[in-house]
């Protein structure tokens, strides 16, 4: 499934979005880097999967 936003829908939708972000960007990062970490252990979880069988 595909959604296309013109410009207007755009904007409404990021507005909040990004004023949050500004508004405390140090909760993003944290989230961001939280993110990261459970992705790199996701990969080595799958890649000791692989090894293991």
């Amino acid at each position: 499934m595909k959604i296309v936003l013109n410009a207007e829908q755009t904007k409404r939708f990021c507005a909040p979005i990004i004023k949050e972000i500004l508004a405390n960007p140090a909760k993003f990062k944290k989230l961001a880097a939280e993110r990261k970490e459970a992705k790199h252990n996701e990969t080595l979880n799958q890649l000791q999967q692989r090894k293991s069988s």
